[in-house]
């Protein structure tokens, strides 16, 4: 885990363990009267002197800023990697600032 000023980033080895997190980072926030935004990618990253680096990180960081307040926004492919007990609403296909095809988006319920 890594903290940037007010975000926090982690990382995690899977789907599951990483939507336990998000949803964890959520209700923790909203227990002490805040909100926080989540969002969840996947994917191969390089890993320097304790900081991650990579396209990646890039998305995750560009999904937190598209999401609302108390929402965790994941990519399709994290979607793949979770059973059918986990609320997941399709959002479709999104622009995403920084990549050049449109990125495949839902939110947790």
């Amino acid at each position: 885990m890594k903290y940037l000023g007010d975000a926090v980033m982690f990382v995690t080895h899977g789907a599951p363990s990483a939507v336990r997190v998000a949803k964890g980072l959520i209700e923790a926030a909203h227990a002490r009267g805040m909100q926080a935004r989540v969002g969840v990618t996947i994917g191969t990253v390089l890993a320097l002197e304790g900081d991650y680096f990579g396209p990646v990180v890039n998305l995750a960081a560009r999904l937190v800023s598209m999401a609302d307040a108390g929402e965790v926004l994941v990519t399709v492919e994290i979607v793949d990697r979770l059973d059918d007990a986990v609320d997941i609403e399709p959002l479709g296909p999104r622009m995403v600032r920084g990549f050049t095809a449109p990125i495949e988006l839902a939110r947790l319920r």
